[in-house]
């Protein structure tokens, strides 16, 4: 019968100690790619904890879609100018919570809007658009939107945008002062010489008819003679007044420049033109001017034009409405002549 050999350490290595060695580099291994796995799981989380402070802390609205146009992320202002919370938003299609019509009440296509077409074409875009808040209130916005990329595939995009109502309001007023006489309100030469281009080319493309006035108050020296200049203001502050009371919202009344005014009568021929020339004098003609205690009595010139397809310049409605208001002093003022 043989003995059995004894262990030797060579043995011991064999069974023991390699396996063990096996385990524990397979360990430190993995242990390894845990470490580095946390590494970069650790700079992914401080990242987007970094992004999302960037985000919090910008002065623009932003949030992001997916490829469907459903909302991904929202900056804290957006929501304040949205007045909607983050829960109500995200999942949520940004066109029909946003704008989903346009500033006249009309519906706003899905296909126009430019987070849409920038979802469908990968091009960057920078418009004014009118966004919406729950409560139905617009407001409007510039608005950039830019697509998120991934290869050559639109997986998103990104929307960064302002609320622009007080510099919309500005250029209204810049609008309205560069167009408007400061005294009366009333549009002033140039704007009523833009708006009369328009009507002729309007007369010279579709046809119709359309009449011009031009007034001139009789004798208004007199008013700023006897009682003042701050007199004579309060008759052409007055006398607008009265225009704008007595015409259609399509007409526009102006003052081309001291006492002499002009009405712009679209769509109206020159019969119903002179009954509204006639309601405009016996208006001011009517009217009970009191200056220091005393009355006074102001009357104007009118002479009424139509404004033709053949006209080549507005210049030429203006000289044959001059000439009919000539005719209307000569022949005694306070009255109403054709040309």
């Amino acid at each position: 019968m043989t003995r059995p050999r004894p262990y030797t350490f060579l043995d011991v290595l064999q069974r023991w100690a390699y396996p063990l060695l096996g385990i524990m580099v397979g360990m430190l291994v993995i242990a390894t790619l845990v470490i580095r796995l946390l590494q970069v799981l650790g700079r992914e989380k401080r990242l987007r904890v970094r992004h999302q402070r960037l985000l919090d802390s910008l002065g623009e609205g932003v949030y992001g879609v997916d490829a469907q146009g459903r909302c991904t992320f929202i900056n804290p202002v957006a929501l304040d100018m949205l007045e909607v919370t983050e829960a109500e938003v995200l999942g949520q299609d940004q066109h029909e919570m946003f704008h989903h019509h346009h500033r006249d009440g009309s519906p706003y296509m899905e296909a126009d809007c430019p987070i849409a077409r920038t979802l469908g074409d990968g091009v960057e875009r920078r418009v004014d658009e009118w966004f919406f808040r729950v409560d139905g209130e617009g407001f409007p916005v510039s608005l950039t939107v830019s697509p998120i990329m991934d290869g050559q595939e639109v997986t998103g995009a990104v929307a960064v945008f302002q609320d622009i109502t007080e510099r919309k309001r500005m250029e209204h007023e810049l609008m309205r002062l560069a167009t408007s006489d400061t005294l009366t309100g009333l549009p002033n030469r140039r704007h009523v010489l833009q708006e009369m281009d328009h009507e002729l080319a309007r007369i010279r493309r579709f046809g119709g008819e359309g009449c011009l006035l031009m007034v001139d108050l009789d004798h208004f020296k007199r008013i700023n003679d006897e009682f003042g200049h701050a007199a004579g203001d309060v008759v052409l502050t007055i006398w607008a007044a009265l225009m704008r009371g007595s015409l259609r919202q399509i007409d526009t009344p102006g003052r081309m420049g001291g006492e002499e005014f002009v009405v712009l009568l679209p769509q109206i021929d020159q019969a119903s033109a002179s009954v509204v020339a006639e309601r405009l004098r016996a208006a001011l003609c009517g009217h009970d001017f009191v200056f220091g205690g005393k009355h006074a009595r102001v009357t104007a010139s009118i002479g009424c034009t139509r404004m033709m397809a053949t006209d080549e310049r507005v210049d030429d409605v203006l000289l044959r409405a001059d000439k009919a208001l000539y005719k209307a002093k000569a022949s005694g003022r306070n009255q109403v002549v054709l040309g």
